[in-house]
């Protein structure tokens, strides 16, 4: 088609007809001249297929033909011989014994290159010319010996060149295949010879340890190293809240399937691996030193096992960024950064041939040894293939353990193992006086349905619970240990999740909601999900609000058989928040920035304070404790100090400050220990929200048997509150039973029975903090009534609290 598309063209430029004449027809497959025109058709379709490589390629298929196709007149006729025989001699002069792989190319259909050497016609004997002739058209190894006399039967001339020709495409053969059939022929695929990679790595070895290209190889494979393990270091070191090297706590869809991707994406990308892998097998050392004698065999490999490790290097760093990335250009973009520093050593080399870097690069880059083929290794069939099969091994080991890895990932994010799973939380000093209460206190307690609700009382540690779109549910700790609320007790814990319904994190509880109404089954389902279903919770449930919140009805109705089953099958239809983020699709909380919004019987900004409440080092305890195995702060006790807190942050000397008193008055309080199995030595601290609870000793008016005064913190002030005994009708034990599940909120710290009131703080103790005794209470006044400072003088800022030395009047009950 490409010579009848040229005659075409030449003869439409010459003005000359298209209707060509039967005799020019032959023109594109035989070739020859258009006299018409001058144009010259150098090489036929049928010369182009007949070429040398061709018949090579078609033997290949077919196998060497036999001696008895050869022999035959009308295959190939005697004077054909004598004439390609003749053409060959002449062309070795010409040449001066030189041979030209590419002579098909220019000499089409010739045939002079299977017969090249000089024989005798006739008779049974033919003998062959000296091997130095023949040399450049054969291997030495299968050539006949020199002057050696091939016998055969009939027409020596047919049978000599029936062994020639067999010789010669076996020779062929093993030239293109590297020895023999095997499994990879079987399958089609072609062996190309194996040339040196153009790249700085080569010079490492081609060129002299004193030259300039083998000092700039070097640099540049330092760069590619160094900048490998910096990138490494540099991701390793980063530390998420779980402890880990910062792998998020969980990704979206879209993430995980770039992440997936992106696997198959590197290991194309990344070429140093196989190219190493290829070089040390395909290039032993006897081929090399038979092409580059001078150079180092040593220096090679190290050379190709340089890139095998740049080549893992990269692949090491794909992976750290797959397992960090939240974002989907995060992954793309890193993934190209790390393919251009793999790639220096390719850049530099093509800028080298250019003459960019100077002409001694250029030589370097441009000699001919980069053009080299090397002679492959006849191996057995057996080891041609169990190499192949290694290769291959490699690169789908590679993928297998991406694969692996990368899944187990994925697990650990989707089941919340990167979550941390214990939070310290501080929503603030926000307070909504008239909360609506779905459900209310059971008969016997003495306070009234007349809540306060201050968000700091909800301040401690939160732990999760499950997890809901991804993400964990966060459940409140009980005050006194961080533990669980006692099941059979009433207080339920408050949540803070996902939202159902937007993107967005909440903070709730399934008895506060924003506005009045019946209760609906949305929100009894709502409930069942949040909150210890027993029997005394539903007893509760029974009661009404009385200010109109809840009317009667027959909560029995919506419990089925399986109450955790039945749960599942409602759903709210809003999310009772009283927290709410700022818009996120943040799968961890603690990454979650900005003001959230606040309900107090209206919207307002708020700040939250959260951080993990487990550590990673001593240096996450404050230095004031270590760090265990469970990723927990051992606080440290040093004389009479000790510390306090998730993190050791609250400071407690015993010594010192064991003992407060007033500086009017002399009202003295002091800390408690109790023996927690009611005899013994009293070692375990009276505490509540990670202060000490400190109990009235003398000094207090009006103080009676059964009545106990306590001075307490409820996450952000302290209250003084006065607990009567009598008139609670309870016991020591039931106390005791109180204390541990108390909640400031839902055992209604600020009340009737409280009569001290501080500023809000987060100091260790109440000394140095401004105190008030509350006074008038009402809707002209604020949320915790008419405040009367304590302080001398009425001056700010100096407190009423003195240390006065160690504890006293210890108590060696169980009393918590």
């Amino acid at each position: 088609m490409k010579n009848l598309e040229g005659i075409i063209y030449v003869r439409l430029t010459a003005g000359k007809s298209l209707s060509l004449q039967p005799k020019f027809v032959g023109l594109p497959v035989f070739g020859g001249v258009d006299w018409e025109t001058g144009d010259n058709v150098h090489k036929g379709a049928l010369q182009k297929g007949f070429s040398k490589n061709r018949c090579w390629a078609a033997w290949k298929k077919v196998g060497v033909p036999g001696g008895a196709a050869m022999d035959d007149e009308e295959v190939y006729p005697r004077h054909l011989r004598a004439a390609a025989a003749t053409s060959a001699a002449s062309r070795r002069c010409r040449r001066g014994g030189r041979t030209d792989d590419n002579d098909d190319d220019v000499d089409g259909g010739d045939w002079d290159w299977l017969f090249d050497d000089d024989r005798s016609g006739g008779g049974g004997t033919t003998t062959t010319t000296t091997a130095a002739a023949d040399a450049p058209y054969r291997r030495p190894e299968i050539m006949p010996p020199s002057s050696t006399s091939v016998e055969g039967g009939g027409d020596g001339d047919g049978d000599y060149g029936t062994v020639r020709l067999r010789r010669v495409v076996e020779d062929l053969m093993v030239d293109e295949d590297g020895g023999g059939n095997n499994d990879d022929d079987v399958d089609g695929s072609v062996h190309e010879p194996m040339k040196l990679p153009e790249s700085t790595h080569t010079l490492l070895f081609t060129q002299p340890m004193h030259s300039f290209p083998f000092f700039f190889a070097l640099t540049i494979a330092s760069v590619c190293l160094a900048c490998l393990l910096m990138a490494l270091s540099n991701n390793l070191i980063k530390q998420g809240d779980d402890g880990m090297i910062g792998i998020p706590a969980n990704v979206g869809s879209t993430v995980r399937a770039a992440q997936y991707l992106s696997i198959f994406i590197a290991l194309i990308m990344e070429s140093e691996i196989p190219t190493g892998l290829m070089l040390l097998r395909n290039i032993p050392p006897k081929s090399f030193r038979s092409k580059l004698s001078t150079k180092s065999y040593g220096l090679f490999v190290v050379s190709a096992l340089l890139r095998i490790i740049l080549g893992y290097l990269f692949l090491i760093n794909v992976f750290v960024v797959l397992i960090q990335a939240k974002e989907v250009l995060e992954i793309f973009y890193n993934i190209l950064a790390l393919e251009f520093l793999i790639q220096l050593d390719d850049i530099a080399f093509v800028l080298s041939k250019m003459d960019v870097l100077g002409r001694r690069m250029q030589h370097a880059c441009t000699a001919k040894l980069f053009r080299m083929e090397f002679e492959k290794v006849i191996k057995s069939e057996g080891k041609r293939s169990r190499a192949g099969i290694c290769l291959k091994s490699v690169y789908f080991a590679n993928v297998i353990i991406f694969l692996v890895l990368l899944t187990s990932v994925t697990i650990g994010q989707r089941s919340g193992y990167f979550q941390c799973h214990k939070i310290t939380v501080d929503l603030g000093d926000g307070v909504w006086e008239d909360p609506v209460l779905d459900i209310m206190p059971p008969p016997g307690m003495v306070y009234s349905n007349d809540f306060t609700l201050v968000f700091s009382y909800f301040n401690g540690v939160y732990e999760q619970d499950g997890t809901h779109r991804g993400r964990p549910i966060y459940k409140e700790r009980r005050k006194y240990d961080n533990g669980l609320f006692d099941p059979n007790w009433w207080t339920v814990p408050a949540e803070i999740r996902y939202s159902n319904t937007g993107d967005f994190w909440v903070f709730t509880h399934p008895w506060l909601r924003k506005s009045g109404g019946s209760l609906t089954e949305d929100d009894v389902s709502f409930i069942f999900r949040g909150a210890f279903v027993s029997a005394r919770t539903l007893f509760i449930f029974a009661f009404y609000q009385e200010k109109g919140c809840l009317k009667p009805r027959h909560i029995s109705s919506y419990l089925p058989t399986n109450t955790h089953t039945r749960a599942h099958v409602f759903r709210s239809q809003d999310d009772p928040w009283l927290l709410r983020s700022p818009t996120t699709k943040e799968f961890n909380l603690l990454d979650v920035d900005g003001e959230w919004q606040i309900w107090i019987g209206r919207i307002e900004k708020s700040r939250l304070v959260y951080s993990c409440a487990l550590c990673n080092d001593d240096a996450d305890c404050n230095l004031n404790g270590m760090c265990n195995g469970e990723r927990r702060c051992d606080c440290k006790i040093e004389g009479g100090t000790k510390y306090l807190g998730t993190h050791c942050e609250v400071k407690l000397e015993d010594d010192a400050c064991g003992t407060i008193t007033t500086e009017i008055g002399n009202v003295v309080f002091s800390i408690q220990y109790f023996s927690p199995n009611g005899s013994g030595q009293p070692s375990r601290l009276f505490q509540q929200y990670n202060r000490p609870v400190y109990t009235h000793i003398r000094g207090m008016p009006g103080v009676e048997e059964g009545i106990i005064y306590w001075l307490l913190y409820t996450g952000r002030k302290w209250f003084g509150i006065r607990v009567n005994l009598v008139d609670m009708n309870i016991t020591l034990d039931m106390l005791a039973e109180r204390v541990k599940n108390f909640h400031a909120f839902w055992s209604n710290a600020y009340s009737s029975v409280t009569f001290y009131v501080s500023d809000s703080t987060t100091r260790d103790s109440p000394v140095g903090v401004d105190f008030y005794k509350i006074g008038e209470r009402g809707n002209q006044f604020g949320p915790f009534g008419a405040l009367y400072p304590l302080q001398r003088y009425n001056q700010t800022g100096r407190g009423i609290w003195r240390c006065s030395g160690p504890p006293t009047g210890v108590n060696e009950t169980a009393l918590p």
